[in-house]
């Protein structure tokens, strides 16, 4: 028997005529009680044979290998980490590194135009001796690895300012 025309009741009303896509669509349960031609009597859907596809339930994939399970361990109450807070020597280290790296810049510079001119720098006249043996390459190199710490630790300044600003505004949320 394969009935085309199903119908079903909620115990106060009767529903249908519906097919069984339809049926499906109503979210009916195995109590539900359903009729359709052939049968004597209202029966629960899940007696029969006609509806128990639509209340067979597929697994879920399997999970792969590769699925971590990650756990997040909170500390027990009443306790707290402490975490070191590097900012002061960070920036004590950018300003170190802002003033050597600006001095080498000022050097550099100074060495390579004294090479050139050295009777228009005579005061410059030591350094440019003491510099005498160093390549041309050398200079540009210093010069080159100077700005590039000049620039990195002018970075890290900015970049800590940003971070004290936003702990500060963290701070005044939590008050």
């Amino acid at each position: 028997m394969n009935p085309t025309t199903f119908y079903y009741t909620d115990g106060i009303s009767q529903f249908g005529p519906f097919n069984k896509e339809e049926l499906r669509s109503k979210n009916i349960t195995p109590q539900t009680l359903v009729w359709f031609e052939g049968l004597d009597n209202w029966t629960p859907a899940g007696q029969l044979p006609e509806m128990r596809d639509l209340f067979e339930t597929v697994p879920p994939p399997i999970p792969t290998a590769n699925v971590s399970h990650e756990y997040t361990v909170m500390p027990a109450a009443g306790t707290q980490r402490q975490v070191k807070d590097f900012s002061k020597l960070l920036f004590i280290f950018s300003i170190i590194g802002i003033v050597l790296s600006s001095l080498m810049v000022f050097f550099s510079t100074i060495m390579a135009i004294a090479r050139d001119r050295v009777s228009y720098y005579d005061y410059f006249s030591e350094m440019y001796h003491s510099y005498k043996g160093i390549d041309s390459e050398w200079g540009f190199f210093f010069f080159i690895i100077s700005a590039f710490l000049l620039v990195f630790s002018i970075l890290t300044l900015v970049k800590m300012k940003k971070t004290l600003r936003a702990r500060r505004q963290a701070q005044a949320k939590k008050i």
